[in-house]
C-alpha cells in the first residue's frame, strides 16, 4: 500500500471508530425503581419482550407511548431475559433447509426412458 492509502485508512478506521462510540448504552437510572403501577420488570418479563420485539418495535413507530424496551427493570436478569427471548426468535425463524443430490441414473430410474 501506498503511504496516503495507509494515512485515508487510518482516518477513516478513526471515524468509524469515534463514529460507533456515539452508539454505546449509557446507564440506565431507573434499575430495580418501580413504574407508575408498582411493577418491576423481571427475567420472565425480559424474554417475554425479546420474544415480541418485532412487533412491538412496528406498533412503536405509530405509537410515541409504546417502547420496545422496558426501564423499570431489575436490571441483569431483564437484560439476560431479553436477550435469550430475541435469540429464541432468531433461531426459530431460521429453520432448517434440505437439499437433495441425484446422480441422473438416479434421477431417471422413476422417468420412462424415450427412444
Amino acid at each position: 500500500m501506498k503511504k496516503y492509502q495507509m494515512i485515508l485508512l487510518f482516518v477513516f478506521l478513526g471515524m468509524l471508530i469515534f463514529t460507533l462510540s456515539g452508539c454505546t448504552a449509557g446507564q440506565n437510572e431507573l434499575v430495580g425503581l418501580s413504574n407508575e403501577a408498582g411493577d418491576v420488570a423481571n427475567f420472565w418479563l425480559g424474554l417475554w419482550h425479546g420474544i415480541i420485539s418485532p412487533i412491538t418495535l412496528v406498533i412503536s413507530i405509530f405509537n410515541s407511548g409504546i417502547s420496545v424496551y422496558e426501564v423499570h427493570n431489575t436490571g441483569f436478569g431483564y437484560n439476560a431475559g431479553f436477550v435469550i427471548g430475541i435469540a429464541l426468535l432468531g433461531s426459530s425463524a431460521s429453520g432448517t433447509k434440505t437439499i437433495y443430490k441425484y446422480t441422473t441414473d438416479e434421477y431417471l430410474d422413476g422417468v420412462e426412458k424415450e427412444g
